[in-house]
């Protein structure tokens, strides 16, 4: 399962002009746990660190761990800031 950019902030729904009742990240990465198989992986990529570590947060307390993480810091083309990818998978229970 894979979620690029996810909306875990306002900032974002608001810079696109959306309706900030679009943003129910705990829905969605309760949702991610609840139809992860127990074996399976959770790849995001956030738009920058500050977004990467609220999704952190919300994704182990969805019952998420996090197995890795990478962040571009050089990426082909200028971005106002890196891309995080990382990794995640059920925790126990």
């Amino acid at each position: 399962m894979t979620a690029f950019f996810p909306f875990v902030s306002d900032a974002p729904v608001l810079a696109w002009r959306l309706p900030l009742t679009v943003l129910q990240p705990e829905r969605l990465f309760a949702q991610v746990r609840a139809n992860l198989a127990p074996d399976g992986e959770f790849w995001m990529v956030n738009h920058g660190e500050r977004e990467a570590a609220i999704a952190a947060g919300l994704a182990s307390a969805a019952g998420l761990l996090r197995r890795a993480s990478y962040v571009d810091r050089e990426p082909l083309l200028p971005r106002p800031e890196p891309a995080v990818v990382s990794r995640w998978t059920p925790g126990a229970g």
